[in-house]
């Protein structure tokens, strides 16, 4: 039996082929299409076959279309969890922030990017002084078929392992806003950080090699501050309920199928 597969954003670096073709031998679960593809089982991955959301005990059929991702906010980074939405208005993604005395998270609201990319251009100008999304420690993600667009950025682990990752012990944790920084005097270019990172948030500077990043800009981030329709918010972190927290998977699944349908 052959299965089409497809594992998209961070959990690609366990598939480096991203998609392909995997035959499996007889009845097969996506469990075991998951442990064939070397994947990690926790934390859970978003499964969708054929369009529709599947589970890891779903049974696979010869020509199944499988797509797998890691939610927004999962992947293997201790306190970097799946995160929030509610209903209505409220609906949204949390990207916690580590450290104990951490008083405020980015809040992205999918629904409400309109893909203008401002938060790429407010983040370019404030770190680097151009207008230039290629410089920008915020990245919008686009399903364009589908029209969604999800402002992705570094999810600031509380269990970072970019900075285990580093040889240069250039990345340090910022004791007031929580933020991950790099020094860059120290950093060497290594790009360890780079290949540790389960969500992408280092990212190679074009320029001189070493890696930028989100540092919350010293906790007023302007993404958050310019964006014209509310899409990313900074905001206390105890104004966003456990409960916003733990129902994130039905909400992201809605965006998954949109993604893998093919007409």
């Amino acid at each position: 039996m052959k299965v089409r597969v497809k594992v998209a954003g961070p959990l690609q670096q366990f598939y480096p082929p991203g998609e392909g073709e995997v035959e499996l031998a007889g009845a097969a679960s996506v469990a075991r299409l998951i442990d064939t593809l070397g994947l990690p089982r926790f934390p859970p991955i978003v499964v969708v076959v054929n369009g529709r959301y599947a589970t890891e005990d779903t049974l696979l059929a010869d020509g199944d279309r499988v797509f797998l991702l890691w939610p927004v906010g999962g992947g293997q980074g201790g306190a970097c969890r799946r995160t929030g939405a509610g209903r209505g208005p409220e609906e949204g993604l949390v990207q916690p922030l580590g450290g104990k005395n951490v008083q405020k998270v980015l809040l992205v609201w999918p629904e409400k990017c309109t893909g203008c990319r401002v938060c790429e251009l407010a983040c370019s100008w404030e770190h680097e002084k151009v207008f230039s999304p290629a410089l920008s420690r915020i990245q919008v993600v686009s399903w364009k078929r589908e029209g969604v667009d999800v402002p992705m950025v570094c999810q600031q682990c509380q269990t970072a392992l970019c900075m285990e990752a580093c040889t240069a012990r250039a990345i340090s944790r910022d004791p007031d806003t929580g933020a991950v920084l790099v020094d860059q005097r120290r950093c060497i270019g290594c790009h360890m950080c780079v290949l540790a990172c389960p969500f992408g948030g280092p990212a190679i500077h074009p320029e001189t090699g070493k890696i930028m990043k989100c540092d919350l800009c010293g906790g007023n981030p302007r993404c958050a501050q310019m964006c014209p329709v509310g899409a990313i918010e900074y905001v206390r972190a105890d104004r966003v309920g456990l409960a916003r927290k733990r129902a994130s998977l039905g909400y992201l699944t809605r965006y998954l199928e949109l993604a893998v349908k093919e007409g």
